[in-house]
């Protein structure tokens, strides 16, 4: 086939001989070529300014918070050094920065006599004592105490004793009681409880 004599030759031939066409076809595929590059070119850098544009979006948010953390911790502190001697006192007391047993212990007497029942036996679990340290430690955790009691009195008494302890200005938890009646003796309570302390 002649390409001359075919119709597709013979109709484009004419726009090619065509001044105009002639003029400002290479300077349109210029365009149309450097349109082309300068898209493949460009959009890495566009692709990386959206990265950045949404870190930095990341970023200002997380300040964002960090800042309302400071500003609650501010006032958290402002708040503390506000209360009252006294009740920081008692906070102190009820959850100490170590053991604190011999506190413990005179805590119970004072307890007991106030009940008027007699401590037979008072057998603490092993506690791990640690120098007190001065800086705080954000991670500081809440360990127990763990200790058994043995009392003797009346029934009302050892109630009463209950009831002091359950008020007493340490945090203690009972975990079971048991009441033993021997004959020709008072009542006997045995219970295991958990004081606690916050490790720093």
């Amino acid at each position: 086939m002649n390409p001359k004599t075919s119709r597709y030759y013979t109709y484009v031939r004419p726009v090619f001989r065509n001044k105009v066409v002639r003029t400002y076809s290479p300077l349109i595929f210029s365009l149309i070529t450097i349109a082309i590059f300068s898209f493949y070119a460009l959009r890495p850098t566009i692709t990386t300014i959206l990265s950045l544009q949404k870190s930095i979006d990341e970023q200002t948010d997380i300040l964002n918070r960090v800042q309302e953390k400071s500003k609650n911790l501010t006032q958290g502190k402002q708040n503390y050094e506000n209360i009252d001697n006294r009740l920081k006192n008692k906070i102190n007391n009820l959850i100490p920065d170590n053991p604190s047993l011999p506190q413990l212990i005179n805590s119970i007497n004072y307890i007991a006599d106030q009940s008027d029942a007699t401590i037979s036996g008072l057998q603490f679990q092993t506690v791990e004592v640690e120098p007190k340290q001065t800086l705080l430690n954000k991670d500081a955790a809440i360990l127990p105490v763990e200790f058994t009691l043995n009392a003797q009195g009346s029934f009302s008494d050892l109630m009463n004793m209950l009831t002091e302890i359950k008020k007493s200005n340490r945090l203690i938890t009972i975990n079971s009681i048991n009441f033993v009646q021997p004959q020709d003796s008072s009542l006997i309570m045995s219970l295991t409880a958990k004081a606690y302390y916050m490790k720093n």
